[in-house]
């Protein structure tokens, strides 16, 4: 059981959940997940893989998942479907619409699939609940003045 102290403990980071889904049918792309223009890994994907990492609570973030080594053959596809949960919410496929989907066929597409070589990009431009509640309708937080 927790104690008092340990239930008014506020996190500095949150909890991150990102699930790969992969469509392997003609070879096995590779995938660079970044946060904040740091590496968190990359790897061939063979399989799907749910990967936990943390984010931070009262600053602006942004995360990134750039694709290589796609093969491209009309008859078979390779992509990868990114869902992402940030404290339990789901933001990839929810917010979607706020992607920005950088390709090597030029295509502007706001979707977590991604069919081509390239790089995906959520950009939480202000800390994540004040983001949250703007993109959901909840109001605006406020702010203590000190």
């Amino acid at each position: 059981m927790k104690s008092f102290l340990e239930i008014l403990d506020t996190k500095k980071y949150l909890p991150c959940t990102i699930d790969v889904k992969a469509i392997t049918d003609n070879g096995f792309p590779n995938l660079e997940i970044i946060v904040n223009d740091k590496k968190l890994i990359q790897f061939e994907v063979i399989n799907d893989i749910k990967l936990q990492t943390t984010v931070p609570l009262l600053e602006a973030f942004k995360i990134q998942f750039l694709m290589t080594n796609k093969v491209y053959n009309k008859d078979k596809e390779t992509a990868l479907i990114i869902n992402l949960q940030i404290d339990g919410h789901d933001i990839l496929p929810r917010f979607q619409y706020l992607l920005s989907y950088e390709n090597d066929k030029e295509k502007d597409i706001k979707t977590n699939y991604m069919g081509f070589n390239g790089g995906l990009s959520l950009d939480i431009d202000k800390p994540f609940y004040e983001w949250y509640h703007q993109h959901t309708n909840q109001g605006v937080l406020l702010y203590p003045i000190c």
